[in-house]
């Protein structure tokens, strides 16, 4: 089995390129979906998260205020790299499993933080989404209501898109204008080249 992770800045727009693989049938898994379940009050994310960062976080349901947290995290690195060490290893365990129980020959996850948290050893390939700033800007402000401020102190604290890039085995440029499905294609194409290609 081939595991290729997927990875590129926020509102590079990896969701999409992971929705058009899932159009063509190939198993895929987010591991900000993942860290979000594990968020919600029951879980074991939760559970650590909230004794870390005390009841400051949780909001009048006694669920972790993501905006909170956000704020948290993104003005703190030492608060960032503790919540990173608390997530990271729930969530790949989850992939893991979840890549193990599939008998197929490719599956793709996403995983936005791949190089910052050095998890690409985790995965076979790695593919990078990019776009261009205003792309991004737009859709973050029109997606998530984020300013555009507010989008350059996050992606500040991202590594550099040139140097992903460099990192990276596979680009996938998506900005407006690009066809985006055609170089998904000719990627996917590439890979069945692979000797690793069961």
């Amino acid at each position: 089995m081939i595991k290729a992770a997927i990875t590129g800045s926020m509102g590079s727009g990896k969701s999409y390129v992971l929705n058009l693989l899932k159009e063509k049938g190939y198993p895929i898994i987010s591991a900000d979906e993942i860290n979000r379940i594990q968020l919600l009050k029951g879980h074991e994310g939760y559970t650590q998260v909230v004794e870390a960062f005390s009841c400051e976080i949780l909001d009048e349901r006694q669920e972790i205020d993501k905006r909170k947290l956000a704020s948290i995290i993104f003005s703190n690195n030492q608060k960032k790299m503790l919540l990173e060490s608390i997530m990271h290893p729930l969530i790949m365990e989850e992939i893991e499993n979840w890549a193990n129980s599939i008998n197929t020959s490719l599956v793709f996850i996403e995983v936005p933080l791949l190089f910052e948290a050095n998890l690409q050893d985790h995965f076979d390939i790695s593919i990078v989404v990019v776009a261009d700033e205003e792309t991004i800007f737009e859709r973050l402000y029109k997606g998530r209501n984020i300013s555009k401020e507010e989008a350059l102190q996050r992606l500040n604290k991202q590594m550099p898109v040139i140097l992903k890039k460099e990192l990276a085995d596979y680009c996938i440029d998506n900005s407006v204008g690009k066809d985006t499905n055609k170089q998904l294609e000719q990627l996917l194409e590439s890979l069945k080249e692979r000797e690793t290609w069961n």
